[in-house]
């Protein structure tokens, strides 16, 4: 396992959609190129289905056309590979296959929220959807935060179906911790600061401490995200798992000693454990 060469998917890619006339012809050539390689790795025949999953996601949309830095750079595919590995022999981490794919830059919430930048994370996958220009670094944090959890998923064994908000929460919080303990708090996701000044214990009182046991990652996508209809902050259950993380964090802490720390436990060491 390790990095797909899928620069050789974007060739094939924009290669049949410089010929294809309809924007129809556009998706479908995607769907082809890009889309139906990956229906194996997210275990689903349905490749209409996953390509609509993956353009929500971030991936480029087929109307726009592929910048042709994809075509010729070789460096992320290097970068991802080095930097793979060596969390892999730190952490003892899983095999895993990794692609990058372009992301979709008319995102505004993606430009403004995550640095035009996003990852999907499966058991055994990482999807890194970037822009062919990303600085080395940045891609290396991106890496770092999505194999992080590759390796606690390998730890607690849990499904999407099983994966409670609590452990989905903890997750995200000790992925980031891993960032920092790499790069730096200066490398650090823009949510993890997002609420340092106005952070209310009402919040996790009212949205997220009863729903702590929810199980199903879908369902918990409103209280991690946000939900403007309900009334939940924005980054909500993003920034309360790296708080909840970092006053769990003791002289002793380490990312790979923490990576098969139950969330049950890491809650109680918290500040909110008697909440």
């Amino acid at each position: 396992m390790g990095v797909v060469r899928t620069d050789r998917w974007l060739r094939m890619y924009a290669e049949q959609w410089k010929k294809a006339d309809s924007v129809t012809e556009k998706v479908d050539v995607a769907r082809k190129t890009l889309i139906k390689p990956l229906c194996d790795v997210f275990q689903t025949k349905d490749v209409h289905a996953l390509q609509d999953h993956l353009l929500q996601a971030g991936l480029l949309q087929p109307d726009q056309p592929l910048s042709s830095q994809w075509l010729e750079r070789e460096e992320p595919w290097r970068i991802v590979a080095e930097q793979y590995r060596a969390l892999q022999r730190k952490w003892t981490g899983p095999e895993v296959k990794i692609y990058l794919l372009p992301i979709e830059e008319r995102n505004r919430f993606l430009q403004d929220q995550l640095g035009g930048k996003m990852g999907l994370t499966l058991p055994e996958a990482v999807i890194l959807f970037i822009h062919p220009a990303i600085e080395e670094e940045e891609l290396r944090v991106l890496l770092t935060h999505e194999y992080h959890h590759c390796c606690r998923l390998s730890h607690t064994k849990v499904t999407e179906q099983e994966i409670t908000l609590l452990e989905s929460i903890v997750m995200e919080g000790l992925a980031e911790h891993a960032v920092k303990e790499e790069f730096g708090s200066g490398r650090t996701a823009v949510w993890t600061r997002y609420y340092d000044r106005s952070w209310s214990m009402e919040w996790f009182e009212k949205w997220l401490k009863p729903h702590l046991d929810l199980p199903n990652r879908k369902l918990h996508y409103r209280y991690l995200y946000g939900d403007k209809r309900s009334g939940i902050p924005l980054w909500l259950g993003y920034y309360f798992g790296f708080r909840l993380v970092a006053t769990a964090w003791d002289e002793e802490a380490t990312t790979s000693k923490l990576l098969p720390c139950p969330a049950e436990e890491l809650l109680a060491k918290s500040e909110f454990h008697e909440r």
